[in-house]
């Protein structure tokens, strides 16, 4: 493998705004779909850009001012190739086509719902805000069927890989939960006292063996899915950590850091480095990369967050 990091080159999107120019705004989001077929990015200009990916990426749908804010999560529908869900900071979870129409809106009332996450089946969907979580029965309709709420805010929340029975989520004062959904409730589990500063990202092993949880503090912590003992953390570098991804068998994890630092990828067997991504320094928002499900690349910002590359080996 370490030759696909020596070998790594950076395909950058060509993402022009209505003037024709490269566009200026920051990357909030980044997500791929399961199939790595679609990439989607939001920006601060408040639009969502849905990306073909093949050997580039191409051909972008953009959607201008899906939500009052700009969208801070989107969730693609396991069901479908390319249905997905946004949310943007108002009282609203809005569910696409991978065409940029819009499906389906679910109005919140006053809620401000900053996270949304399908579980693997596709059968229920997670709403975030603030410190509530709610849950809704996709195939009722996205019909309610639990709630359940913390004093401390949430930042993150993550699905196991199978079903929906259990979650996690990260929160404002370090501590990591386990959650299980049970028919009609919501049930915690287990709570983890990871960190001093708040929980910002999480991730999981596609293998189901750790899962990975940053924080404002700079620290990513490891724990075992199986009796939630530590595995270990990286505390290389001394800046906020905005995004975590693990590699399609969790060999890799790409860590994207607040400003000063470039996205570095780290080994999980011996937590060493393995590669930093050149120009991957952050711009207000936060450095941001992701790997593809299916295959070895992955997607990562640069340019202080203006630009979205898709990052391969270099084939000669």
């Amino acid at each position: 493998m370490s030759a696909f990091f020596s070998n790594l080159r950076l395909f950058p999107a060509r993402d022009l705004g209505s003037n024709g120019k490269p566009t200026q705004s920051e990357i909030v989001h980044v997500s791929i779909n399961a199939t790595g077929s679609r990439v989607i990015n939001t920006r601060t200009d408040r639009s969502i850009r849905i990306w073909r990916s093949t050997v580039s990426l191409t051909d972008p749908i953009v959607i201008e001012n899906p939500h009052r804010g700009p969208v801070t999560c989107i969730s693609w529908n396991p069901a479908t190739e390319t249905s997905f869900a946004s949310v943007g900071g108002d009282g609203a979870v809005k569910l696409w086509k991978g065409s940029g129409h819009l499906e389906r809106e679910i109005k919140l009332g006053k809620t401000a719902a900053h996270l949304v996450a399908y579980a693997p089946d596709g059968d229920v969907m997670a709403v975030v805000a603030d410190g509530s979580i709610s849950i809704y029965n996709v195939a009722k309709g996205y019909t309610k069927i639990a709630h359940d709420s913390r004093p401390s805010k949430i930042n993150a929340l993550q699905w196991t890989n199978k079903g929906h029975n259990v979650f996690a989520t990260g929160h404002d004062d370090g501590s990591i939960c386990f959650w299980r959904l049970d028919s009609m409730a919501i049930e915690l589990l287990y709570t983890l006292q990871g960190h001093h500063s708040p929980v910002t990202c999480m991730c999981l092993d596609p293998r189901g063996r750790y899962l990975a949880c940053g924080s404002r503090e700079g620290i990513v912590s490891l724990w075992n899915t199986t009796d939630f003992t530590n595995l270990g953390v990286l505390s290389a570098v001394d800046r906020a950590i905005s995004s975590l991804s693990a590699s399609r068998d969790g060999t890799y994890l790409a860590v994207g850091y607040s400003e000063g630092a470039d996205v570095k990828i780290y080994e999980y067997d011996t937590l060493t480095e393995v590669h930093n991504a050149p120009k991957s320094q952050a711009g207000k928002i936060g450095g941001q990369a992701a790997w593809f499900p299916n295959r070895t690349a992955l997607i990562i910002v640069v340019d202080k967050g203006q630009v979205m590359s898709l990052a391969k080996k270099e084939v000669s």
